[in-house]
């Protein structure tokens, strides 16, 4: 049997880790109503890297953190400024780090504080020749092996044409010596602009472990630009996993929990919990999370129905592949079922109004079995059950239909 495999690499914050990805995964997704939505993050152009390698070949810096933001910064190990490029950080109301004279005014894709970016000038409006940097990769570079970026960009800052499209090159150092030229960036214009970029490795680069992204004074290459890290959402903090919401939908009759994330990492499970009281909690399902993604996902779950009236509570959490856990909000989810009998205390007597009942038990506040009955063929009618020397208080009607369906109703006699 021939199965196609897609080995994906997915990073968020500062973690990235190789996924891999079947035919057969990808019909589970789709059960499981798995979105994907590509997280974008910037390139000036503004240009933004989100990575799916065919390999673990991933930045070792992904939120740009090892280096500090300034002018011409300062190369750590594995953030490299190749040709005068700038290290830049968003302040909430503009870049910190770069030129005056960049007239960089366009916020980073979330708009959050923390966020970082590289400003790669043109040839010709800032550095002669070009300005541009490197990532240093988690692995080499295997000859004949295929890789893929996600980039998004937009044309932006002094010196732009609107039209951005920088060079590539690959290396196992930070500098332009002996660096391998690959294709030109797509193009990306003044608006936000995703597109993939996708090379095979030569036997040329066999080996290396950085790439480089820079201008020239050539055209296309003249525009000016700017890459953002790989954080895109929260810049500072790498949490676990980004929760969006949680909540629960009816569907044919069932809760379908529903929970999105904006981002995970090193994310090995989701866990289900449910309660009836909305404190003592009892795991009831486990999800496999995606690992390491920028892709905000919906993840979901069918729970099993309760009868109408009742509700029941559910929380997720989710646990690192190191076992840290991470819980996410509690949620009260009604019932899915409308409710076909009714009962209530009259003229000393339980009357139960329903359709084709089965048997049915009435249980006191502290759960005593008070009174049971089946039925032999269906029942339309009235059932009353004597009251006399019941006392007040709460009582739980559990009434069993002919279709399998139940419902639990609350009496109240006073």
């Amino acid at each position: 049997m021939l199965i196609d495999v897609e080995m994906r690499v997915q990073c968020r914050a500062y973690l990235c880790q190789l996924v891999y990805v079947t035919n057969t995964k990808f019909a589970r997704s789709a059960m499981m109503h798995l979105f994907k939505n590509e997280r974008n993050v910037i390139l000036l152009g503004m240009f933004s890297l989100y990575t799916v390698l065919s390999l673990s070949q991933t930045p070792l810096d992904p939120c740009f953190m090892s280096a500090t933001p300034s002018t011409g910064f300062a190369s750590s190990a594995n953030l490299l400024n190749v040709a005068s490029s700038d290290l830049i950080s968003w302040n909430g109301a503009g870049w910190t780090g770069s030129w005056p004279g960049a007239n960089l005014t366009i916020p980073p894709v979330s708009g959050n504080i923390g966020c970082r970016a590289v400003f790669i000038g043109s040839g010709t409006a800032w550095t002669t020749g070009g300005e541009g940097f490197g990532i240093r990769l988690s692995a080499p570079l295997l000859a004949g092996q295929t890789y893929s970026y996600n980039i998004t960009s937009v044309s932006h800052g002094t010196g732009s044409t609107g039209s951005f499209t920088p060079q590539v090159f690959s290396n196992t150092t930070g500098t332009m010596a002996g660096a391998v030229a690959m294709p030109n960036l797509p193009a990306a214009g003044t608006s936000w602009t995703t597109n993939t970029y996708t090379f095979t490795a030569t036997a040329a680069q066999a080996g290396h472990t950085v790439l480089i992204i820079r201008t020239s004074t050539v055209a296309p290459t003249i525009s000016t630009g700017l890459i953002s890290s790989f954080c895109t959402v929260n810049c500072s903090v790498a949490l676990p996993v980004e929760f969006i919401d949680f909540d629960y939908a009816c569907v044919d009759n069932q809760p379908l929990l529903q929970w999105n994330v904006a981002s995970e990492t090193d994310n090995d499970y989701f866990t289900i919990a449910r309660s009836e009281d909305g404190t003592h909690f009892t795991d009831v399902a486990k999800i496999q999370g995606a690992g390491t993604s920028l892709e905000k996902k919906t993840y979901s779950w069918l729970a099993e129905t309760h009868a109408p009236g009742e509700t029941a509570y559910y929380q997720v959490s989710q646990t690192d592949f190191d076992g840290r856990v991470s819980e996410f909000k509690v949620i009260s989810v009604n019932s899915c079922l409308s409710a076909t009998t009714t009962a209530s205390f009259a003229n000393n007597g339980l009357n139960i109004r329903g359709e084709a009942i089965e048997a049915l038990e009435l249980y006191d506040g502290t759960g005593k079995l008070i009174h049971s009955a089946t039925y032999t063929k269906e029942t339309n009618e009235v059932i009353r059950i004597s009251s006399e020397v019941l006392s007040a208080g709460v009582y739980h009607l559990i009434v069993h239909h002919r279709d399998q369906t139940v419902e639990r109703i609350k009496c109240i006699k006073y």
